[in-house]
């Protein structure tokens, strides 16, 4: 190539001498066809060695010359210090990410270490450790925080020391006041015992004027006594006495129950063997009407106005003749004809509607007279079993259900109805409290 532009044979057999090609032989690249067609440019292609290289070239403007100018270099050696530089940097920035590791690491060990040391005084706290050590000294925020907390620590053991001493000082008035509360219990113990045993013996002293039922089926053959107090001691009680050949026998309501009525009950029981024994009375009208005076004056005798006294049925019954003569004071008396079983078949004779004892309208009681005959039974009876809450619904029995519960077993032998009275009314009171005493008589004639 070098011949076409007249280089002489010397100066070639000098460059061939030289172990060279330049200009002996031919090269055609990628960059010098790219040149050839007039372009000018910079690139990375395979040059004749099949080598990469980097090449800058450019055609020259020689009038009838198809020359070109063309740099080639390996591209490992051109870009040598790029690598160079690229590692350096490479490595730098290797050791500044070390650095700021170890200089973060340091830092937050710096901020997390008082705060789990925060952290763990908190635990320790909260399991109740009011003495937990809390070593934290800083000036920045995390000792101020600290410093709060050892502050509210010290303020929650101040509170819990006055909590101990106040519950000390609450728990010494406790242990006063329960002795003091056991001795009042003991001693309210030994007075309820003492009133218990009272009552006891009031109980014994009012069966003692109750005539017992044997004494009673001396005088009747085919007689009951439903007597149920509501309380020990009752304001109830039934009596029997007997003059010639009359018995008389009567079921008495005294004012209220329990220990006042049983009080009253002695007064009642009293007057009414008074009246047969010093005023030698027998007519049921005659004997109230005393039994009346008696009640007023033991009950009024100091002018206070007292009002007890009492209702009561009494009746008296020849055994002789079969007569039966009845007064009563606000309580009626029943009479169930022989092999009658329906309500139709009880006969009604009203007391008076006044009490004995103390009443403004007073006037003489009504005696009245009935013949029976044998088979015939009579009922005497207080407000108690009509009055008695219960059933469904939690009403008053009534009297009307009670005279049809009478006239139904009417024809049993008398402890029968006995059984027959006692298992109706349980039945109905249920679960409810009885209200009143309970005391029912039966006599078959």
């Amino acid at each position: 190539m070098i011949e076409e532009i007249g280089v002489s044979e010397d100066t070639i057999a000098m460059i061939r001498n030289f172990n060279s090609t330049v200009g002996l032989q031919t090269v055609r690249t990628e960059g010098t066809m790219h040149a050839q067609s007039g372009e000018t440019d910079t690139r990375i292609y395979e040059d004749y060695r099949g080598v990469s290289v980097l090449s800058a070239y450019k055609p020259l403007a020689i009038e009838g010359l198809d020359w070109v100018i063309l740099s080639d270099i390996d591209e490992d050696e051109a870009f040598a210090a790029v690598g160079h530089l690229r590692d350096s940097i490479v490595f730098v920035f290797v050791i500044l990410i070390l650095v700021i590791i170890i200089v973060s690491f340091l830092f937050s060990s710096g901020i997390t270490k008082p705060i789990k040391a925060l952290t763990k005084s908190s635990k320790e706290l909260a399991g109740g450790n009011l003495d937990a050590k809390i070593r934290v000294k800083r000036a920045d925020e995390i000792g101020v925080l600290a410093l709060s907390f050892k502050s509210m620590r010290d303020s929650i053991h101040d509170l819990v020391q006055d909590l101990k001493d106040i519950n000390a000082n609450l728990e010494n008035k406790v242990a006063e006041r329960t002795k003091e509360l056991k001795l009042q219990k003991d001693l309210m113990e030994e007075k309820n015992n003492e009133i218990v045993d009272s009552i006891n013996y009031a109980e014994r002293l009012q069966q003692a004027i109750l005539p017992t039922i044997n004494k009673m089926e001396e005088k009747f053959e085919d007689i009951f006594v439903l007597y149920k107090p509501k309380d020990i001691v009752s304001g109830d009680f039934y009596w029997m006495a007997s003059k010639g050949s009359k018995v008389l026998i009567a079921a008495v309501d005294c004012t209220g129950h329990g220990v006042p009525g049983a009080l009253v009950s002695v007064v009642g029981s009293n007057g009414l063997h008074r009246c047969i024994k010093e005023f030698d009375l027998s007519k049921p009208a005659d004997i109230l009407d005393r039994l009346t005076d008696i009640v007023i004056e033991t009950f009024e005798a100091d002018g206070t106005g007292v009002k007890d006294g009492m209702d009561i049925a009494l009746c008296s019954l020849d055994r002789e003749t079969n007569l039966v003569e009845f007064a009563g004071a606000n309580n009626p008396l029943w009479i169930s004809k022989k092999n009658s079983n329906d309500v139709e078949g009880i006969i009604e004779i009203k007391g008076d509607k006044q009490p004995v004892g103390a009443y403004e309208h007073r006037k003489p009681f009504t005696n009245h007279s009935i013949q029976l005959e044998k088979g015939d039974s009579i009922y005497l009876f207080t407000d108690g079993f009509a009055d008695q809450f219960g059933g469904e619904r939690g009403k008053k029995f009534k009297y009307k259900p009670f005279r049809e519960l009478i006239a139904k077993s009417s024809n049993l032998p008398m402890e029968q109805q006995r059984t027959s009275l006692d298992y109706s009314f349980e039945k109905w009171k249920g679960e409810f409290e009885q209200v009143d005493d309970i005391c029912l008589i039966g006599v078959r004639i």
